[in-house]
């Protein structure tokens, strides 16, 4: 791999990066150009939105933005859009509606012209055919009035028949945006019997729901964006060292969520290298080294973060004999150290490497043969 070049670019992103590590927020918003960071840091420092909340709506909005208009293709028959699926996740009151409003603010305001504009033609539309054929033939209005489309970017509390119904008008792509995470999960299956969750992760690979006419003059053409042969091998490597990790965790949890992130971080290669490219930083042809670097921090980002919560469930599951071992546990360890300090704690040996067995992966990363480290 050639060494990295510097670049003015490069070290305006790094010091925004450097500047907004002070905020503790977690998230790598040095992915985005200086200019995406900056609106980050302000909407911060005047509004007090949370870093990660509004980084988080802002990727969240580029990948709408972004629709069916560009893939990225990993290899020759794999390629990969820009559909993501993303919660922000906190307690009652930590300002998360705020910053996803802010970050869908263009979407809000286009879909709110072309309701207004929708309305203007569906009433000319019903004028029209309340009409007899001798009345729009003397008015010159067609013979066979067409019913308006409205253009749209977000939809929500929507039925998969609807979703797929206005997709179908809508071809660039849609944004479903629900406020609460709770009440999308409840709405599975209310309308039918038939499963709803495979009709979201069907949504999630992209795979066709409905099948409509293709039209040669009307239908989006999605520019192919392909990998450098370096961003190729850069990330080869991340994947190589990630399919390690999996195989060696035990967490059947972390395991599903870990696998999902083999598909994201190529879709934030996409997300990324699209956004550098608006903002003058490179071209879009082609995935670079350094998107695939920004990918690598996003998805390292996710990673931590579904460990996280994955720990603090396990830990409210714990008994409070196996919270007083993990307490007592310093952050690197032996597995002869560990079951010295469980057997202070009234814990058998046998229990311990049961209990360091399961957690390997969610409280306890192994390091290498017989040495662990709390997560």
């Amino acid at each position: 791999m050639k060494e990295k070049s510097i670049t003015p670019e490069g070290i305006i992103n790094q010091a925004m990066g450097m500047n907004m590590s002070f905020t503790e927020a977690e998230f790598p918003v040095e992915i985005f150009p200086s200019m995406i960071q900056r609106i980050i840091h302000e909407v911060y420092e005047c509004q007090s939105y949370p870093i990660d909340y509004t980084a988080a709506s802002i990727l969240t909005a580029i990948a709408a933005g972004i629709g069916n208009t560009h893939l990225v293709q990993m290899k020759q028959g794999w390629v990969e859009s820009a559909i993501l699926f993303v919660a922000l996740v906190g307690r009652p009151g930590a300002n998360k509606s705020h910053p996803l409003s802010f970050a869908m603010k263009p979407f809000i305001n286009f879909d709110y012209q072309q309701n207004l504009e929708f309305g203007k033609l569906y009433a000319k539309y019903e004028q029209d055919i309340s009409m007899s054929k001798k009345e729009r033939m003397d008015a010159g209005v067609e013979e066979f009035p067409q019913e308006p489309i409205r253009k749209r970017f977000l939809v929500s509390d929507i039925t998969p028949e609807g979703l797929s119904y206005i997709h179908a008008q809508n071809k660039r792509g849609l944004c479903l945006w629900s406020d609460e995470l709770s009440a999308w999960f409840k709405n599975f299956n209310r309308y039918n019997n038939g499963s709803e969750e495979q009709f979201w992760l069907s949504v999630f690979s992209a795979k066709t729901v409905i099948e409509c006419a293709l039209d040669e003059n009307n239908e989006i053409q999605p520019s192919i964006v392909t990998f450098s042969d370096e961003a190729r091998k850069f990330l080869y490597k991340w994947q190589h060292e990630h399919a390690d990790l999996c195989d060696n965790l035990s967490n059947e949890i972390l395991l599903g969520i870990y696998c999902k992130l083999e598909i994201y971080i190529i879709r934030f290669c996409l997300l990324i290298q699209i956004t550098r490219w608006l903002c003058g930083e490179c071209g879009k042809e082609q995935v670079d080294t350094e998107t695939v670097r920004r990918a690598i921090l996003l998805t390292e980002y996710f990673k931590q973060t579904a460990t996280r919560v994955q720990n603090l469930m396990n830990e409210t599951a714990l008994t409070v004999q196996q919270q007083s071992v993990l307490f007592q546990l310093p952050e690197l360890f032996t597995t002869a150290q560990g079951i010295e300090i469980a057997a202070s704690q009234g814990m058998k040996e046998r229990a311990f490497k049961e209990f360091l067995s399961k957690h390997t992966g969610t409280l306890f990363q192994k390091d290498r043969h017989g040495e662990y480290r709390k997560v």
